[in-house]
């Protein structure tokens, strides 16, 4: 099948993020070797399991440019959506780890995520492997799909839980009395805002144009939120001028 222009624009637009968020997802996870602290194996699974439902479009349009064939749509909607709720579970773990949330109430908190999350996971592989129209249907250009309204509830839902949480930590940090956790809260908030704005093109603007767009912005927000989270030293340096003692 031979893809338009925006297609194929579209298609390695999202392979670069794929590849760009994956790394960073790793790159986080990896950071628990060095710091022995599992908030890091919990936000490397998170972001990593973020960019997960952009590999369903891309394996579409692998398929298509090398093979000419179109994937069934319980793989784009198992790519889209299946691993998801764990991402959303793990990065719930992280928010409550960095706050500090004392016992009993964070097992509460914990058990109530991971139920919740795991009912979503449940009732969304039944629509699966029974009708997927249910959860979309595929545009004639075979790369766009138009989401049902349960799609976009579970994604909204999963969208909302993860901008509450990180723009909570984004102020906590922002509040900060050290320059250095100012400056990533900063950062995290202003990633936040572009994610925001991405998911709302993809999610309710489903064109080949907004879907460039978005798709270019959740790119550059996963550097910025990479910077905020962990705040490499290159960057500390660029962007955090007073010394490290008074940091």
């Amino acid at each position: 099948m031979i893809l338009s222009f925006e297609l194929m624009v579209l298609g390695i637009v999202t392979l670069l993020f794929l590849i760009t968020l994956g790394s960073i997802g790793i790159k986080m996870g990896l950071t628990y070797f060095k710091s022995k602290n599992t908030v890091f194996i919990y936000a490397g699974i998170s972001v990593f399991g973020t960019a997960l439902p952009w590999s369903a479009p891309t394996v579409y349009f692998l398929s298509l440019v090398f093979f000419d064939y179109t994937p069934p749509m319980e793989v784009f909607f198992l790519l889209l959506g299946g691993f998801l709720p764990i991402a959303s579970i793990t990065w719930a773990i992280t928010i409550l780890e960095l706050f500090d949330v004392k016992p009993p109430r964070i097992y509460y908190l914990k058990i109530f995520f991971i139920i919740f999350w795991l009912i979503i996971e449940v009732i969304y592989l039944t629509l699966i492997f029974t009708d997927t129209t249910l959860l979309g249907t595929l545009q004639e250009n075979k790369i766009v799909v138009q989401m049902a309204p349960f799609t976009q509830i579970f994604l909204t839902i999963a969208l909302a839980q993860m901008l509450i949480t990180t723009y909570m930590l984004g102020i906590f940090y922002w509040r900060s009395d050290r320059k250095k956790i100012r400056v990533q809260g900063k950062l995290i908030t202003f990633a936040l805002c572009l994610f925001l704005v991405a998911v709302l093109l993809e999610l309710f603007f489903p064109t080949v144009l907004m879907n460039i767009v978005a798709r270019i912005l959740v790119m550059i927000y996963s550097i910025i939120y990479y910077g905020g989270f962990m705040m490499p030293d290159w960057l500390e340096r660029c962007l955090v001028k007073e010394d490290k003692d008074n940091t």
